[in-house]
């Protein structure tokens, strides 16, 4: 058996991005898939160090459980992030391979794994999916290269013909693009099983290489995200449901028309009380209207998500679906679209907070616990590891009868905590934590809690008195708002100031600043810790003036957005109170809009006529788009 070892550096520079995190893997033999006339059967190896999983069973719906495979390879192998066109690459390859012709095999293979680890490492930094045998059934779950998209894969017991005892447990499974192929094996006429051990796929083998071992160093960055979306399925969020065929128009939509340059890229999910989910495509705004159920939510809302282009991997699933189930978190954050049928679900998770989109990722990393109490985890890990699996309710009597819980509040931050650990998840499909190790290892919760150095230092300025403040908010028609701020670093003796430009749709597009980072590095290192922590004061400056009554009598700058769907038509309404003056911008969405410039005598007067404008749209039935961001 061939031994892969691929090594890459840890990445440790100034910019402040994450190391590396070693992980290993070994497996007896490679996963496989046995082939007869009238059987066919798939063997996944496990990672031999883990949890002894066993699994032998009949798998009653072969074509099912071949499409949800595959889908699950299609989210493991995205990686929707930009890439120049760069030949340097193709060239060392050319010269490379001419320079291996004549040494054997083994040597030309060798050779091969180290130029790809110097020169493309991303091909090898992402872990092996994670199986999860469980009393009530098994789990696949995977992480896209990107960390733009997550996928869990789960089947009933019930729908599998056991052969044998099970055993628990999690573990990694050896998964390969020629494994994949081998699944067009599974047919209907045929006898259909699948076979999970980390011991009866050994093999006897006179060469010293008789273990595959698989050597990764996998960017904290990557498995902090991965942790990121555990947690963000355990958070409260918006639920409603659509029909298969909701969700097939959309993709054909999408699949019929290309995406324009320059143009937004969004999707608007819009809910309203008793009344069917509406989901509108940018920038064309066509409206699909969903047919499964109304919205049973008691507020009103209009959410944005990103990344639908994703949405095109469950096109191969969505057959098999009963019904699906879409659960919100809020603009530009994870939002989880669950396919259900009697046998199966598939939960394929769009993150919204891919490497690029850092200004998105500081958003989600406000709603997450910083805190939590070592008592209550480690009292909720022993009640998981006996159990395996318990909804909310099950956990909160287990921790009362033990006297270390005292509200629902302290549960949810320690639940929360717990998936960001790595050992626990959250089963969207049946609204259940399960317990799932990630690793093997104890994860470092200290190298893990910030995206980087400069993400470390941004929060140290946040926490001193007085170090960010927001000078100046400027509101861009059409484009966004501008933000310039002042950070005070006692370290350097300095103040510098930073500018950035977020758009409507949450990104930034411009960022300047006077601190010598950004002057040398500009964005290829990351942003400064100067611009994090103004978009960081902007964000809990935002949510303050949202949830503090009492902001409304010092704000003097603001812009509120309120929209009203009549038919296939939305009027939308921009209103600006910018000191003394209120400007508003009104009229059917996509055409020219009407202007209105009120000029008031004082900061006070102009405000509450501000607030009196947005409580009558409201009261009219106008939703605001600005709730949320």
């Amino acid at each position: 058996m061939t031994q892969t070892v691929v090594n890459k550096k840890a990445i440790d520079s100034e910019s402040g991005l994450s190391d590396s995190m070693p992980v290993t893997l070994n497996y007896n033999n490679a996963s496989q898939m046995s082939v007869t006339d009238e059987s066919a059967q798939l063997q996944l190896a496990c990672d031999k160090h883990r949890a002894n999983i066993e699994l032998e069973a009949e798998i009653c719906d072969p074509l099912l459980f071949r499409d949800c495979m595959r889908g699950l390879f299609d989210v493991v192998s995205s990686d929707y992030r930009y890439v120049p066109k760069d030949r340097a690459a193709y060239n060392a390859y050319r010269q490379l391979k001419q320079s291996i012709r004549s040494k054997s095999a083994w040597t030309a293979q060798q050779a091969y794994y180290e130029w790809l680890s110097k020169n493309d490492p991303l091909a090898y930094l992402i872990l092996d999916p994670i199986v999860t045998n469980h009393p009530d059934k098994v789990l696949f779950e995977v992480f896209s290269k990107d960390e733009g998209s997550y996928a869990t894969f789960s089947l009933d017991h019930d729908v599998l013909q056991h052969k044998t005892e099970s055993s628990y447990g999690s573990s990694n499974i050896d998964f390969s693009e020629s494994l994949l192929k081998s699944f067009d094996a599974f047919r209907s006429y045929r006898h259909n099983s699948l076979k999970i051990d980390s011991q009866q796929l050994e093999v006897t083998i006179e060469d010293h290489d008789a273990v595959l071992e698989k050597k990764l160093n996998v960017p904290e960055s990557w498995l902090r995200a991965f942790l990121q979306v555990q947690t963000a399925a355990a958070m409260p969020c918006k639920e409603f449901k659509m029909a298969a065929i909701d969700l097939y128009n959309i993709l054909r939509f999408l699949r019929m028309h290309a995406d324009k340059k320059g143009k937004r890229r969004g999707m608007r999910i819009e809910l309203i009380p008793n009344e069917y989910p509406r989901i509108i495509l940018e920038p064309w705004e066509e409206v699909f209207e969903c047919s499964a159920e109304k919205y049973t939510g008691k507020t009103a809302n209009i959410t944005r998500v990103w990344g639908r282009r994703r949405l095109m991997m469950l096109q191969n699933i969505l057959p098999y679906a009963d019904e699906i189930d879409v659960n919100l978190l809020g603009n530009a954050l994870p939002s989880f679209w669950t396919l259900k049928s009697k046998s199966m679900s598939f939960c394929l998770s769009l993150t919204g907070f891919t490497a690029s989109n850092w200004s998105q990722a500081l958003n989600f990393d406000l709603m997450l616990p910083r805190s939590n109490d070592s008592k209550i985890v480690d009292s909720l890990q022993k009640a998981m590891q006996k159990n395996w699996f318990m909804d909310f309710e099950q956990l909160a009597k287990v921790l009362v009868k033990k006297g270390c819980l005292s509200s629902a509040e302290e549960l949810q931050s320690a639940l929360q905590a717990a998936c960001q650990q790595g050992w626990l998840m959250f089963d969207m499909a049946k609204r259940v934590y399960r317990y799932r190790p990630l690793v093997n290892v104890e994860l470092d919760q200290k190298t893990l809690e910030f995206r980087g150095r400069q993400d470390r230092q941004a929060h140290d300025l946040i926490k001193r008195k007085d170090s960010v403040t927001l000078d100046k908010e400027n509101e861009v028609y059409g484009v966004g708002v501008e933000l310039t701020g002042t950070v005070v670093v006692d370290e350097d003796k300095r103040k510098y100031q930073p500018f950035m430009l977020i758009s409507e749709e949450g990104s930034v597009n411009k960022v300047t600043c006077t601190c010598p980072f950004y002057r040398k590095h500009k964005l290829t290192e990351g942003p400064c810790a100067h611009l994090i922590a103004l978009r960081i004061h902007y964000s809990l400056e935002q949510k303050r003036r949202m949830n503090d009554e009492s902001t409304k009598n010092i704000i003097k700058v603001q812009t509120r957005t309120l929209s009203k769907r009549n038919d296939e038509q939305e009027m939308i309404y921009y209103i600006t109170l910018d000191q003394h003056r209120i400007k508003k911008r009104w009229g059917l969405n996509g055409e020219k809009l009407r202007l209105q410039n009120i000029q008031f005598n004082s900061s006070d007067e102009a405000r509450n006529n501000y607030f009196q404008q947005i409580d009558q749209l409201i009261n009219k039935g106008y939703l605001d788009l600005s709730a949320g961001l």
